[in-house]
């Protein structure tokens, strides 16, 4: 239920931020109605209390909701890179072997496996192809140096 609520809000982002605007002064009119404008400072400083009071909680909620969905997105991105990285990094190590130590090949299926879930699909395809490839005895040094280079890129990018 919650989520449908944040989906909508997101998809209909404006037209929520007017009516959340305007619903406070329209219930303040509402209740005033009957009084039309002062000329008295007095009334129009508690109008402003009523309106500082109400916005200042809807702009609170709105700071909380933000600073919360930007640090999980630093926390989904942090643990991205290092997914990726650890990655990179068992490639290297049996790259630098003439034959692939199959305890690296081993932890290099592991660690693609662990990190599936923060990395594109298609390069976690292409990851699994690779790790085959070494741990079948036969490299294929051309789709070793691409896939690399992708995950360098896709490192960097981040």
């Amino acid at each position: 239920m919650w989520n449908k609520v944040v989906l909508y809000m997101k998809k209909h982002f404006m037209a929520v931020l007017i009516v959340v605007s305007l619903v406070p002064i329209a219930i303040y009119w509402w209740n005033f109605r009957n009084y039309g404008l002062s000329d008295d400072p007095a009334d129009w400083g508690v109008f402003g209390d009523y309106i500082g009071g109400i916005y200042s909680v809807i702009i609170a909620i709105l700071v909380v909701y933000l600073a919360r969905n930007l640090r999980r997105r630093d926390e989904e991105k942090r643990i991205k890179q290092e997914a990726i990285r650890s990655i990179y990094l068992q490639i290297n190590k049996i790259q630098q072997n003439q034959q692939p130590n199959q305890n690296k090949v081993t932890k290099l299926f592991r660690l693609i496996e662990e990190c599936k879930l923060y990395i594109d699909d298609d390069l976690y395809e292409r990851l699994k192809g690779l790790a085959n490839c070494f741990g079948e005895g036969g490299r294929n040094r051309a789709l070793e140096i691409e896939i690399l280079d992708e995950l360098k890129e896709e490192y960097e990018d981040r």
